[in-house]
């Protein structure tokens, strides 16, 4: 049987792992701040004007909470692109707990991406009900659209759909912004969860609970992609020149800079989690 390389080894159990740090080893406790005027989501820092914010230093955030009766509306600011890692292709998944655990079993995934004009119309007649002729005709002529949208995560749920018939659920909403070097990211999710299947949280303003935050790294896709990748240089060698890649024949060995630089391509997963206090009227 033919021995495996080092060096694939080493790619694979990358891929894998899919390599991630945790922002923080205790979660940072902190306050939502009360309003009375629902948060307008639209990727903008208007309406937070005088909230204090909490720094992530590992990750170059600043972020915020604010609530009501109904929504946490959540601010976070990107100070530095490299920390948005694959964000794009992977979404800011946003994890609740209300049993004080930080645990993923339930949350969110909010996902930006940009579909074609028919899709955008078929999407537009499930949230809203058939559309005109006049208005299809109008949606056409654009090719392209970015839609932002999120997918629930309950891994405890035996239901594979939503109860859609209920018209008073509510629905979460988020926003993305960019000006320069600094990216925001705007959201606003239900407290109230009526099924597993809803996106709220399932708590109400007074309330505790823990929230975690994650994004980057690899997605399933990207995976397959260098998977087989891997497979399709395994019929070759990978020799170099002296103190670098060698072929199976001379036991896989890989210079450490050459490994170093392998790692830095994969991108990396960050996670943190935070104790929220929300805010009573």
């Amino acid at each position: 049987m033919k021995k495996i390389s080092f060096l694939k080894i080493f790619l694979i159990s990358l891929l894998i792992l899919n390599i991630s740090f945790t922002a923080t080893a205790k979660n940072t406790a902190v306050t939502s701040k009360w309003t009375n005027v629902p948060i307008k989501i639209d990727g903008s820092t208007d309406d937070w004007a005088g909230n204090s914010f909490t720094f992530e230093k590992k990750a170059q955030i600043d972020y915020a909470f604010r609530n009501d009766s109904d929504y946490v509306y959540i601010l976070f600011i990107f100070k530095d692109p490299k920390y948005l890692s694959s964000i794009r292709a992977s979404g800011m998944t946003i994890y609740f707990n209300t049993e004080g655990k930080n645990k993923k079993d339930h949350g969110l995934t909010f996902l930006s991406k940009r579909i074609p004009a028919d899709q955008f119309i078929a999407l537009i007649e499930q949230d809203q009900g058939p559309i005109s002729e006049e208005r299809k005709t109008q949606i056409l002529k654009t090719p392209y659209y970015n839609i932002q949208n999120y997918k629930i995560i309950n891994k405890k749920s035996k239901s594979s759909s939503p109860d859609t018939e209920s018209s008073e659920i509510k629905k979460a909403v988020f926003r993305i912004s960019s000006q320069e070097k600094t990216f925001v990211y705007e959201f606003a999710i239900p407290l109230e969860k009526q099924s597993d299947l809803d996106p709220g949280i399932g708590t109400e303003a007074g309330k505790s609970i823990k929230i975690g935050f994650e994004w980057g790294g690899m997605t399933k896709e990207m995976r397959e992609a260098r998977m087989k990748q891997l497979g399709e240089q395994s019929t070759r060698t990978t020799a170099t020149k002296a103190g670098g890649l060698t072929d199976e024949r001379s036991g896989g060995r890989a210079s450490s800079s050459s490994l170093a630089s392998m790692r830095k391509r994969i991108p990396k997963k960050y996670s943190f989690w935070v104790d929220l206090q929300l805010a009573q009227k």
